[in-house]
């Protein structure tokens, strides 16, 4: 009898200087060792069953009988992680699934091997890499299981780029560029409308401008409390006009602001605790967070 095809992965590559990640470092300034343990544990769950995990109540209560946080308190910290990118928002939202581009740049990488005998498949509404991205040998499927039509991975792109003449390629340019035009006017167009009043722009590398609104500093201001999210805005803006080469696409664009808005807030965190110990303010012990909290557990167990 054949052996069973194995669904997740046996290991996980697992970065040395995690704690160094701005975003692991928020992570437990708001909650502590629990935090990052519990972040930990769903990246090994997520892994161990392929590229994601669905979020529902036994998740819950599984993790909090096996690292003694309550469910609520459980749900509140993946919540956080998905607000501060460590996993996907949309999809938590949308399908009740923890995952992120990360985990699953590294899970097709892992499974690179295991893919020569037999073509890797996914699930088309869960898989977060776009066709540039998505190697060869991964099939994104439609939930009836059939080749979604709408994937164009990168084997068709490479047989399709052979076929191109040169004057095929010159008008597919024309045509890109007016794409991207087009597409640039609808996203300013969207972002004008729905938005409210403009505060600033930002920008960007097509030579337009991304435009940040009132609502959205509103809503960035109630995620990034210890800071000034205009005037860290403003930086960036000034940064990204006087760098020309660290200009984004307007993809790309809102992920980076999270993250310039991170290492600011961060930065903040920091200044406050040590403000806070110079005036011999004693924390009590819900706020007082350190990495030797961890030694009650036993991490090196927990990783493959």
């Amino acid at each position: 009898m054949a052996r069973p095809i194995k669904k997740g992965l046996s290991y996980f590559p697992f970065d040395v200087d995690i704690f160094k990640d701005v975003k692991i470092r928020i992570l437990m300034a708001n909650y502590g060792a629990n935090g990052v343990l519990l972040y930990i544990y769903l990246l090994t769950a997520i892994y161990n069953n392929g590229y994601y995990i669905k979020c529902n109540e036994d998740l819950l209560y599984v993790a909090s009988a096996d690292l003694g946080v309550s469910p609520q308190k459980a749900r509140e910290i993946i919540q956080f992680c998905c607000k501060r990118s460590l996993f996907d928002d949309d999809l938590f939202r949308n399908r009740q699934a923890l995952s992120s581009v990360g985990i699953q740049r590294r899970y097709q990488e892992m499974v690179k091997a295991r893919a020569v005998k037999k073509t890797v498949k996914v699930q088309g509404k869960l898989w977060l890499l776009d066709c540039d991205e998505t190697k060869n040998f991964i099939m994104v499927c439609s939930p009836e299981g059939e080749q979604d039509i709408n994937c164009i991975n990168s084997l068709i792109n490479g047989s399709k780029s052979q076929i191109n003449t040169t004057n095929k390629s010159k008008e597919n340019k024309s045509k890109i560029n007016e794409s991207k035009e087009e597409e640039s006017k609808a996203y300013e167009k969207t972002e004008n409308s729905s938005g409210g009043e403009a505060v600033l722009t930002i920008p960007l590398k097509d030579n337009t401008n991304y435009t940040v609104t009132e609502n959205m500093v509103k809503q960035l201001s109630l995620e990034y409390t210890a800071i000034d999210v205009v005037a860290c805005l403003r930086k960036l803006a000034d940064y990204m006009h006087n760098n020309h080469n660290k200009q984004r696409d307007r993809q790309g664009i809102d992920n980076y602001i999270r993250m310039w808005l991170q290492q600011d807030s961060a930065k903040a965190m920091e200044q406050q605790y040590k403000a806070d110990s110079n005036n011999n303010q004693a924390p009590n012990q819900e706020e007082s967070y350190n990495l030797s909290m961890l030694s009650k557990f036993d991490l090196a167990n927990m990783l493959p």
